[in-house]
């Protein structure tokens, strides 16, 4: 089966839809991006968890809860939390995306963007 699929990278919030070939008109989103308060979600945050060895651990809800439990628990200061990072991959005037670029994490640990 053919699909054509939409991703929404967004600023705060990322989601998704898409459609098979074969319907194009039968338009699927996920409507199950949940957390632990309760409600359903057609996006997710944008936000991301890696793990001590920059590997990936989480995405948006789930990178939330998982990181705020490290945190609770003593663990943070080893891992990733990028929240709302979108807007430092877009390059600017000033600032241009590059090899070299430098994400900031929540917990102050830097991390090459590309």
């Amino acid at each position: 089966h053919l699909l054509v699929a939409a991703i929404d990278f967004g600023t705060t919030f990322s989601g998704y839809a898409f459609s098979l070939t074969s319907a194009p008109d039968e338009i699927r989103a996920n409507t199950n991006w949940t957390n632990n308060q309760g409600y359903a979600a057609y996006k997710a945050p944008t936000s991301v968890l890696l793990t001590p060895d920059q590997q990936f651990e989480a995405f948006g809800f789930d990178a939330h809860e998982r990181y705020t439990e490290l945190l609770v628990e003593g663990l943070s200061d080893d891992y990733y939390f990028f929240d709302r990072f979108k807007m430092l991959l877009n390059p600017t005037a000033e600032r241009e995306l590059a090899t070299g670029t430098m994400l900031e994490a929540a917990n102050g640990k830097h991390l090459l963007a590309v």
